[in-house]
């Protein structure tokens, strides 16, 4: 498994100097789009390649005598003999089918070989991305590498692969508006972070953006209403491969907030804590607004101080209130939540001059235990100078 990493990303390394030469040589060797926008004007590579761009081909592999047990050296040199095309080989190796496990398979080393020993008969220095733009298309091709940078064994070869493609969507003038559309990365969708076209854009607005910086947090603020943004963060922190992306796109829109002095009140609904009285104590999303209460006060000394008891009445009301006391969160910190708002209620009630029987028979207090918790807290308020 090592041998196919260092191999592959060995030999496109070595090759990162040498002269290039056109692919017009070559028959048909027209590239086309990498990504289509619209099939008829808007194609993303050009029909030749740069210097530059050719100078992705492959120098000798290290270890490439290894491929003989796959692939022999006799049909190899067959090939070879024989002037097979590069394109042709690829094709009879059965790689134009193998699809996103292409760069896992060991007959890619063997192809990528050839590349090699094919550019030394010829004096040429031909670049396997072409060939893989061709057979692939360039949006497929680029899905297919980043999630080839998933796996240890083809991580190299597939950023080196994916980098190349960057430059020459940076030399075609690319706008990372454009290719936030090409993923549809602007569709809504509330699985959007488990989108890989997400990586791919935000590698490309980081290191090869042609025009103004910009992250990946504000294009997202630019695409999106502020509620639907919320949605779709909180969507990815449930999902353990996305959980870390969006808590720290959550923390942005957080910071956002404050500096626009976004009220409190507004937040709980921006993160949906209106909508779910069933386990809106238990809500990983309660958490959030806590903090950003906290932050908000802090940062805003003399504006208006919003409590969660006050918060939670005004969006829900008494009775959806208690039914939310008597389903408790299976959280500890849900519970500690849930507590605090009953007694937060029980010294409302008592302000308000209601009697025991009401708090009680509100309250739901069946057990023993129960019902002498909520009376010992009803007749400390009531001793209290003001229940306010």
């Amino acid at each position: 498994m090592r041998l196919y990493y260092v191999a592959v990303l060995g030999a496109i390394a070595s090759a990162a100097n040498v002269n290039a030469v056109s692919l017009a040589d070559q028959p048909q060797a027209a590239i086309v789009g990498t990504l289509p926008i619209d099939a008829t004007t808007n194609r993303l590579l050009r029909t030749h390649y740069t210097d530059e761009e050719r100078a992705f081909g492959l120098n000798l592999l290290p270890g490439g005598k290894k491929i003989s047990s796959i692939i022999t050296d006799k049909k190899l040199s067959k090939y070879l003999k024989s002037n097979q095309e590069i394109d042709d080989v690829f094709t009879k190796l059965k790689l134009n089918t193998a699809g996103e496990k292409l760069f896992e398979n060991p007959k890619f080393l063997a192809w990528a070989q050839y590349v090699d020993d094919f550019n030394q008969k010829h004096q040429a220095q031909n670049s396997m991305l072409p060939t893989l733009v061709r057979q692939y298309g360039g949006d497929d091709l680029s899905i297919m590498l980043e999630k080839a940078k998933q796996a240890d064994k083809t991580y190299g070869v597939a950023l080196r692969l994916q980098g190349e493609q960057m430059k020459l969507w940076r030399r075609e003038g690319l706008t990372t508006d454009k290719l936030f559309s090409i993923y549809k990365l602007d569709d809504g969708a509330k699985n959007l972070l488990e989108n890989p076209g997400l990586k791919i854009w935000t590698r490309y607005a980081d290191e090869f953006n042609p025009g103004e910086a910009t992250t990946l947090f504000k294009k997202l603020q630019k695409t999106y209403s502020d509620e639907a943004l919320s949605q779709i963060l909180i969507k990815g922190k449930t999902v353990s491969s996305t959980e870390k992306l969006a808590s720290d796109l959550q923390n942005q829109q957080l910071r956002h907030w404050l500096d626009t002095l976004q009220p409190p009140e507004n937040v709980f609904k921006l993160l949906s804590l209106n909508k779910g009285a069933d386990d809106v104590l238990g809500s990983p999303q309660l958490q959030t607004w806590i903090r950003y209460n906290a932050a908000f006060a802090k940062q805003n000394p003399y504006a208006h101080k919003a409590t969660l008891i006050d918060t939670l009445l005004e969006n829900y009301g008494t009775a959806s209130m208690v039914s939310m006391l008597k389903t408790r969160p299976n959280t500890a910190y849900g519970k500690h939540l849930a507590s605090g708002v009953e007694r937060d209620l029980i010294k409302r009630w008592v302000s308000a001059g209601k009697s025991l029987e009401f708090v009680t028979g509100k309250l739901g207090t069946t057990s023993p235990s129960k019902k002498e918790f909520v009376e010992g807290l009803y007749h400390k308020y009531k001793r209290l100078p003001t229940a306010a």
